[in-house]
């Protein structure tokens, strides 16, 4: 079983960099390695848009990969949320976070890639996360970690947590389903592991201060529990814009949340191979020079179609 995992995405046709064209190319990098499965672990969208969403919904679509045995996706914060693009924007987000409905936030998700949510062994009634799916022997299942905006628990809506309601779920998904399982896969937006500050600024160490309460997901270690338990083999994931792999509690992690949002130029993904004999991870990086591409006439199609969409939706 190999799987391919990339996440935050953020595509955003309002802004001058939109990802369109690197989510492409990405995606066409990815396909070259043959993957029974893509993860797609949250932040589609940067800014919550319809035609953000839309655009990726085509793209998996036109790839032969908008079906529930070759994608899965779960949400991000920005998925709901949006996020702060300009200084003066950092006043108002508050507000705006306030005015999102977030359940109809991630019901909207949903049902830009209701496919990927069909063919599954469970499927949760409270806004279908978790939800499980059995591909090849691999158990896989995905978690909603955004919790509501809050002055005091969530200011920047940043904040994660997996719910009680969800704890419950997911671990009547495991022990139904388990045993017939090789290999068991999380799916989550948010990180595990500590933000490590790189930098003796004043300032910048400020702004790491902050990420740490910004950036959280509150109580893990009931997950922690739950993974050993059922010897949970990787837990998929993005939130933070680097790639890596780390170990906490004796659990394998993986982020891939710097496959397009990075300094570096670059398109990056993780595959992981499953076998009998255990786990393999490789992380690919592969320079992208925007300057010398040259957009596919479907992508311009693309942005057209999503365009009309939200128009749609917004009347």
């Amino acid at each position: 079983m190999r799987i391919a995992h990339i996440s935050d995405i953020h595509l955003h046709l309002d802004s001058h960099n939109t990802m369109v064209e690197e989510f492409y190319v990405l995606l066409k990098k990815v396909l070259q390695k043959n993957p029974d499965h893509i993860a797609i672990t949250g932040d589609i969208s940067d800014n919550a848009q319809n035609k953000d969403l839309e655009i990726c919904r085509l793209i998996l679509d036109d790839l032969g990969l908008l079906k529930p045995h070759k994608t899965s996706v779960v949400i991000g914060n920005h998925d709901i949320y949006g996020g702060v693009f300009h200084a003066e924007e950092i006043f108002n987000f508050p507000e705006k976070c306030r005015s999102r409905d977030f359940d109809s936030g991630i019901s909207n998700f949903n049902f830009h890639f209701r496919e990927l949510f069909t063919e599954c062994l469970y499927v949760s009634e409270n806004n279908s996360y978790p939800y499980a799916k059995l591909i090849n022997d691999t158990l896989i299942i995905g978690l909603n970690s955004n919790i509501p905006y809050s002055q005091i628990q969530n200011p920047f809506a940043s904040n994660g947590l997996i719910n009680a309601l969800q704890r419950e779920e997911m671990l009547q998904i495991l022990q139904d389903f388990s045993r017939y399982s090789k290999h068991i896969i999380i799916l989550v937006h948010h990180h595990f592991n500590r933000i490590k500050s790189g930098s003796s600024r004043i300032l910048q160490t400020v702004w790491n201060n902050i990420e740490k309460q910004t950036m959280k997901l509150r109580k893990k270690k009931v997950l922690f529990n739950i993974f050993n338990e059922f010897k949970v083999d990787l837990v998929l994931h993005g939130h933070l814009h680097e790639q890596g792999n780390y170990v906490r509690k004796g659990i394998k992690f993986l982020n891939s949340g710097g496959s397009l949002k990075n300094n570096d130029h670059l398109l990056n993904f993780n595959i992981i191979d499953l076998t009998k004999n255990g786990i393999a991870i490789e992380q690919h990086s592969i320079p992208f020079d925007k300057s010398k591409f040259h957009s596919d006439k479907h992508i311009t199609e693309y942005r057209r179609m999503a365009e009309q969409v939200d128009a749609r939706i917004a009347v």
